[in-house]
């Protein structure tokens, strides 16, 4: 039991260090592509101040060695802090090109990606705030799964085509500000979903389907949860979608919603049994008061549910 706490304190100790971590150089990022060359925006003042960057991250390590804790690897933290430092470098890049140069070229892909930025970091701050014995570079969910990687891809790849293909209907809704922000809506209201389930939930919540319950496994049915059962569901599919709206893509819009319709039809149905399974009638008696507020999912789950219990 005791080796048990201290092995909780010093991963505790080590997801502290690296979330310093990682603000540290989001906001060397941030700023230190602005002392280059006084917001003169190029790859080669990019490309330095990445460089500068990297040598800021070794010699802050050798000479505040002590305070990283052996518990993640000095390759671990270097991970956190590139990725984190590029977050930073793309966020200066939108805010500088559109509040200080009044540049509105690719206007969609700045929100976009800010709009990306604030959800690989909240996953990664969820899972060093929670989980810290799984903290690793794939916490940011970047490298989510082939899937994830491949929706982005075309969803760039639409929005490029609208860029070089501006008349055609299709690619009307591009680069339109009021689109954007009815995107910017969806998206924060998604975020603020998912962040406020991850943070109500805490260790209850994983970003794998449970099929065992674990002996510290409460069911959580205040904050977020009294407003839809699966919150972070609704943030996600709201965040998704609020991307697409802000990039202008309608086919990728429609596309998203369906795929994401049916993941996760597929994925709470799967949860919904566990949950059953674990909570009895405490769950069912709340899966009644508590809707899950993604458009027609209810329906579906009733539906499938219902087919199961006629096939008994």
């Amino acid at each position: 039991m005791e080796v048990n706490k201290e092995t909780k304190k010093v991963l505790n100790q080590a997801s502290q260090t690296a979330s310093c971590v990682v603000i540290i150089a989001y906001f060397i990022g941030l700023v230190l592509p602005n002392f280059i060359n006084q917001f003169q925006l190029s790859i080669i003042n990019y490309a330095i101040s990445t460089i500068i960057g990297i040598i800021l991250f070794y010699c802050f390590f050798y000479l505040f060695e002590n305070s990283f804790s052996r518990m993640y690897s000095q390759t671990r933290y270097f991970h956190f802090y590139l990725t984190s430092f590029i977050f930073g470098q793309i966020t200066q890049w939108a805010f500088c090109t559109i509040i200080l140069q009044k540049d509105y070229f690719l206007l969609s892909l700045k929100f976009f990606l800010l709009n990306n930025i604030v959800f690989h970091l909240g996953e990664f701050y969820f899972v060093c705030l929670s989980h810290p014995k799984d903290l690793a570079w794939k916490s940011f969910l970047i490298n989510h799964s082939p899937a994830y990687n491949i929706a982005f891809v075309v969803a760039l790849l639409e929005y490029i085509l609208g860029v070089f293909f501006p008349n055609f209907i299709i690619f009307y809704f591009h680069d339109k500000f009021f689109i954007i922000m009815i995107g910017v809506f969806f998206s924060i209201f998604g975020h603020f979903m998912r962040i406020s389930a991850q943070q109500t939930a805490k260790s209850n919540f994983n970003h794998l389907v449970q099929n065992q319950k674990s002996d510290d496994h409460v069911l959580v049915t205040h904050g977020v949860y009294s407003f839809s059962r699966h919150p972070s569901y609704l943030g996600f599919f709201s965040y998704s979608l609020g991307g697409q709206i802000i990039l202008g893509n309608l086919f990728c819009f429609f596309a998203y919603a369906f795929v994401l319709y049916k993941f996760f039809l597929y994925r709470i149905v799967q949860e919904e049994h566990y949950l059953v399974k674990f909570f009895g009638q405490q769950y069912i008696d709340y899966s009644k008061i508590v809707p899950i507020r993604i458009p027609f999912m209810e329906y579906a789950i009733h539906k499938v549910f219902k087919c199961d219990d006629d096939d008994d």
